[in-house]
């Protein structure tokens, strides 16, 4: 199956790889996909593109929370590093949700972006309780984090109605909020496909005190 040219598997390989570099990276004009475009094993070497690009956004995501995190200044600033970072979760998110995947591939991903984004935000919230157990003149300090990840918690993304193009627009994304927001669901969702290639990188927060 060709596109201008170029095969339908080609056209989705070489955006990817772009995406992969820049997530920002248009992918509306891709050709659409159906369960019976390309062979097994074609499918099979896509969806490890998608894990390559998606691994990649995760590198990119955790590299500028532990840049962007340690520059904070004050809780308004640690706020906002929450908050700008969804953007890149929302990339990887809206790449799922591609309308040119056959919907089981779409499931698929996007059970495992939001497998990853709950065990993000729950390890950021058990990285504030491991890093002040037992100091008990910290424990405002640990109920002040806590609240503040979780008014600001990445999984909101993953509410249903969450505007996500607002992520993507200059002006329109959410501000950081004060309110907390009731936790996304816990429960276990399947592994998909390309998913297991993700690594993940530890993430240590810094609980000075923010004014």
């Amino acid at each position: 199956m060709t596109a201008g040219g170029v095969s339908t598997y080609e056209k989705w390989v070489l955006a990817l790889r772009t995406w992969q570099k820049d997530p920002t990276y248009d992918l509306g004009d891709l050709p659409a996909l159906t369960v019976d475009s390309l062979p097994p094993s074609a499918y099979e070497r896509l969806m490890s593109h998608f894990g390559r690009a998606q691994a990649a956004l995760m590198e990119l995501w955790t590299t500028r929370f532990l840049r962007d995190w340690g520059a904070a200044r004050s809780t308004h600033d640690q706020m906002r590093v929450l908050v700008d970072l969804r953007a890149l979760l929302g990339r990887r998110l809206q790449l799922a949700r591609h309308p040119g995947l056959p919907q089981e591939f779409r499931d698929a991903l996007e059970h495992a972006v939001g497998s990853d984004i709950r065990r993000m935000q729950d390890d950021l919230e058990k990285e504030t309780t491991r890093a002040v157990a037992g100091a008990h003149s910290q424990r405002n300090e640990q109920e002040r984090m806590l609240h503040l990840l979780r008014s600001n918690s990445l999984t909101a993304i993953l509410e249903p109605g969450f505007p996500l193009g607002s992520l993507f627009t200059p002006g329109t994304n959410p501000a950081p909020s004060t309110t907390p927001l009731a936790p996304a669901s816990p429960a276990p969702l399947p592994p998909a496909a390309g998913a297991g290639q993700i690594r993940r990188r530890s993430i240590v927060l810094d609980l000075g005190e923010q004014h």
